[in-house]
């Protein structure tokens, strides 16, 4: 048991460190439906969330993109894994194998969730990711906010208020 419960982490780990880096790269939104801060529902998921307005959405990533804003939102379903083992797995990870460094962490009771903070550079820029990870014995939904540290103050808050939108 003990094996699998690792190998479990292993693999939860793996999607959280592939959504760090590839949803921070330059992905040019193929979608022509703009948000106007209505709820969506996530295609090919069963998560319903409310992205702020003037957000491209991006099917084939679960996301939105503002390239003026240069901010994204993606949701990332994990059917198999529980929300105790994805934040079991995001809390005792070493994450300098990726070059990003956790920033802030805070359990947000509340909303039955937990909210990290991550930073990383690209292109040269330091970027953050907030990462909210909501669910349950069963399964989680992880909900990627991603926008430059220097406009932290600007994009967080509409970002975070999306995040927490997150409903099945």
């Amino acid at each position: 048991m003990i094996k699998s419960i690792s190998m479990k982490k292993t693999i939860a780990l793996l999607f959280i460190l592939i959504n760090l880096y590839s949803f921070s790269q330059v992905i040019k939104p193929t979608s022509t439906l703009l948000t106007d801060g209505s709820k969506l529902k996530v295609e090919n998921t069963d998560y319903f969330i409310t992205p702020p307005s003037g957000y491209n959405y991006i099917p084939e990533h679960m996301g939105f993109m503002n390239t003026s804003k240069q901010t994204s939102i993606t949701v990332t379903p994990h059917d198999t894994t529980s929300y105790y083992l994805m934040i079991s797995s995001l809390l005792n990870s070493d994450y300098s194998v990726v070059n990003a460094e956790l920033i802030s962490k805070e359990e947000i009771k509340n909303r039955n969730g937990f909210l990290f903070t991550f930073l990383f550079t690209v292109q040269g820029k330091p970027v953050e990711r907030m990462i909210y990870v909501s669910g349950n014995s069963e399964n989680c939904v992880v909900v990627n906010c991603n926008y430059k540290q220097i406009d932290k103050e600007k994009y967080l808050p509409e970002l975070k208020k999306s995040a927490f939108t997150i409903t099945r």
